[in-house]
């Protein structure tokens, strides 16, 4: 199991983690199950790293993010799916296609037109970093 998978199950479940020095704050307690909290402190050094990283990247927002589950869980997935972009791979939620004016036909989320002027590949064409490419249209 993935940290990030760990991550959802708790949200999916309506509870909040918080890292709180070297623990990991949980609410609403009574919905933690004995399996998950013996994941929890099996992953603990790890979570609450990861716990912290996402609380830096909402910066001023993490009170509000922190204590709200659906809140967390997109800002949540929002991380992930720039982690896994920056790593050159394809996001699940990328099952459509539109081809970038810079970075030519690219894997992307469904809804967005078929041509674009940018996508979010570009970050990663100008850094240097992969570009998954797909057949042209």
């Amino acid at each position: 199991m993935t940290i990030s998978a760990l991550i959802d199950e708790l949200l999916d479940r309506g509870i909040t983690a918080q890292p709180k020095g070297q623990n990991v704050l949980v609410r609403p307690k009574q919905a933690l199950t004995p399996d998950l909290l013996d994941r929890i402190r099996n992953h603990k050094p790890a979570l609450i790293q990861e716990l912290e990283r996402i609380r830096r990247l909402a910066g001023a927002d993490w009170d509000e993010i922190a204590n709200a589950p659906e809140q967390f869980q997109a800002f949540h997935r929002m991380v992930e799916t720039h982690r896994t972009i920056r790593a050159g791979r394809v996001p699940d939620h990328f099952t459509a296609t539109t081809v970038c004016k810079r970075c030519g036909p690219v894997p992307i989320w469904p809804g967005l037109p078929a041509e674009a002027l940018g996508c979010p590949w570009c970050f990663n064409r100008h850094d240097g970093l992969p570009v998954p490419k797909v057949d042209a249209l």
